[in-house]
C-alpha cells in the first residue's frame, strides 16, 4: 500500500508544470518594476542549449522599488532555452521589467519571458485576463498597463 501511495505522489510531482504568475502575484513578488531601454549585452557564457548573458539597461521610469540609473539583468542571447528571458540585443529597445532582488551585481527577471515585456508603439503584450494564470497576452496601451499596475500596488506600511 505504501508503494502505491509513493507511486501516486511521484506521478503528481512529474506532472507538475511551471505556470506564469497572475498580475497580483507578479507585482507582489517583484523587488522592482521599471521601464528601461536595452543598452548592451556583456559577459556572455555559452551553455549546452543556450547562451547566458548579462544585459545592461538604462532606467527610464521606476514604478516600484529602488534601482540605479544603469543596471544589469541576467538573460539569454538565444531563444534555444525558450522559457528563459531573451533579449534581442538591439540598442534602445524599451522594456517593462519585473525584477527580482539583486544577486551578485545583477537582477533576474521574474516570471520568465512574461516578466520582460517589450514596449512597441506604446503597447505592451499584456494579460488577457489578469486574474488568471495565462500564457496568452495581447497588446495593450502602455498608459493603461501602468495604471493597472499602480492600482494593484500594495501600499507600504
Amino acid at each position: 500500500m505504501k508503494y502505491f501511495v509513493l507511486i501516486i505522489l511521484l506521478t503528481q510531482v512529474l506532472h507538475a508544470k511551471w505556470r506564469p504568475l497572475t498580475l497580483k502575484e507578479l507585482i507582489k513578488s517583484s523587488d522592482a518594476i521599471v521601464m528601461a531601454s536595452y543598452l548592451d549585452g556583456k559577459d556572455t557564457v555559452q551553455k549546452k542549449h543556450s547562451t547566458k548573458q548579462i544585459n545592461r539597461f538604462k532606467l527610464i521610469d521606476t514604478i516600484k522599488g529602488n534601482i540605479k540609473p544603469e543596471f544589469l539583468v541576467r538573460g539569454r542571447k538565444t531563444r534555444m532555452c525558450v522559457p528563459q528571458t531573451y533579449f534581442e540585443n538591439s540598442k534602445q529597445h524599451k522594456f517593462l521589467l519585473f525584477l527580482g532582488k539583486k544577486y551578485k551585481g545583477s537582477r533576474s527577471i521574474l516570471n520568465g519571458q512574461f516578466g520582460a515585456l517589450k514596449i512597441e508603439s506604446n503597447k505592451v503584450p499584456w494579460f488577457i485576463e489578469n486574474k488568471e494564470y495565462s500564457f496568452q497576452r495581447k497588446p495593450k496601451d502602455l498608459k493603461l498597463v501602468l495604471k493597472e499596475i499602480q492600482s494593484n500596488l500594495v501600499p507600504v506600511k
